[in-house]
């Protein structure tokens, strides 16, 4: 079984490397030759999101990390209320953009300071 730990360091790196690559894709122009709009409640919004996620996971509220069928559940939920909130914005295109690049700035921070720097919750 691969330690907690590991999964946080994985999940630090991959967030790192998948930012790095969506900037160049986040600033190229949409089909129709207008540059995509940087919307910072979007993007906060979005790292929010994921924040809230990783902290519940972390601290296995209601069961969610340990638990298959709640994890599930859960990434269901979260999953559902990511979809609402960008197919609200009048560019449901751009809000998905900008919403994934404060999702992966959360992860990111998030698990520089809970794995990386600091010890897990309720580490095993």
């Amino acid at each position: 079984m691969v330690s907690r730990r590991i999964v946080a360091v994985v999940e630090f790196a991959a967030a790192g490397l998948l930012l790095a690559a969506r900037f160049p894709l986040w600033r190229r122009a949409s089909p129709d030759d207008e540059a995509l709009r940087v919307s910072p409640s979007e993007i906060v919004v979005g790292g929010a999101s994921q924040f809230v996620r990783y902290w519940a996971l972390d601290r296995d509220v209601a069961g969610i990390r340990t638990r298959r069928g709640r994890r599930v559940a859960a990434h269901l939920a979260w999953s559902a209320w990511n979809f609402v909130v960008r197919r609200r914005s009048d560019d449901p295109e751009n809000a998905s953009k900008n919403f994934h690049v404060g999702a992966l700035a959360a992860t990111m921070a998030y698990r520089l300071r809970y794995g990386l720097l600091g010890p897990l919750h309720d580490d095993d």
